[in-house]
């Protein structure tokens, strides 16, 4: 068994306290503030603010007349100050999204020199339809996050984000490449190329999430006379997405039929990718199978 020697991702509470912000940004002269692309709400008030990387970051709730926001005071215009602020922002809007398997996306952003212009409290809060998120159970940031924990994390926010579900699959199939590596492996059967220990984790796993997560598309394809389920998702899916070097096999985002084929797959691929860093990078956060 391989030996994890990372420090697990820590645990934080949002804060609802606007006034205990305002003191321990106050001495700071520039100001962040990102425009996210969300239906999650913070809570069902203003919303909330946590300490990540050491960066004090306020998640402003969207209502009916403004988008959500993040407000992320920085100590200067220095790049260095600049870089850590907008890197924790990013953070944030991840853990949630991940949190919550719901897309958080970074819509616009801007800054200011000695802007100090915390937005006042929005007095209507529309969560009426919106996806409440109880921040009791604390999320878990990755100050540890290293390497393949922090790469296949940012993949997994990214899938969510993605405005297309070709983007999506491929953003999914990249987290099994930076765990399993690339194929090197030669398949004695077809004699093509594949990953041995990637092929036999998706096509077990995919059993498994048939009859613990009742996943419908499992049963679809078995029952169209798939049987290597690994098979099916790179050659099918993740090579016609990504490649065209065979025309004959790509992947065409305006044909319908391949657009409806990826789409179906995309639920089945967001469940491997999520039960691969779980199973495989216990120190990226994860808790479950959504």
């Amino acid at each position: 068994m391989a030996t994890h020697n990372h420090t697990p991702a820590t645990a934080v509470y949002f804060s609802s306290d606007i006034a205990t912000f305002q003191v321990a940004t106050k001495h700071m002269h520039n100001q962040w503030e990102i425009t996210l692309l969300t239906d999650v709400c913070i809570g069902r008030g203003e919303g909330g603010w946590v300490t990540v990387r050491g960066t004090h970051v306020f998640w402003l709730n969207r209502t009916a007349d403004h988008r959500t926001m993040l407000v992320v005071p920085c100590e200067s215009t220095e790049d260095a100050s600049q870089h850590e602020a907008y890197r924790a922002a990013l953070e944030l809007s991840q853990s949630v999204a991940i949190a919550t398997d719901l897309p958080v996306r970074v819509e616009n952003w801007w800054s200011g020199s000695g802007c100090r212009r915390f937005p006042p409290p929005r007095i209507e809060h529309h969560t009426n339809g919106r996806h409440i998120f109880d921040p009791t159970p604390a999320l878990e940031f990755g100050y540890a996050r290293k390497g393949k924990e922090a790469i296949a994390v940012a993949c997994f926010a990214a899938a969510r984000n993605s405005s297309d579900c070709m983007s999506e699959f491929l953003h999914y199939f990249r987290i099994l490449e930076v765990i399993f590596g690339r194929n090197r492996d030669r398949n004695q059967k077809t004699k093509k190329m594949t990953n041995l220990a990637r092929s036999s984790w998706v096509n077990t796993t995919s059993q498994l999430l048939e009859s613990d997560y009742q996943c419908s598309r499992v049963t679809q394809l078995t029952s169209a006379g798939v049987g290597d389920m690994d098979e099916y998702l790179y050659e099918t899916n993740r090579c016609a997405i990504a490649h065209a070097a065979d025309l004959g096999s790509v992947a065409d985002p305006s044909d319908p039929a391949h657009i409806r084929r990826v789409a179906s797959d995309v639920d089945l691929m967001r469940l491997l990718a999520r039960k691969a860093i779980i199973d495989h990078l216990p120190n990226a956060g994860l808790k479950s199978v959504y």
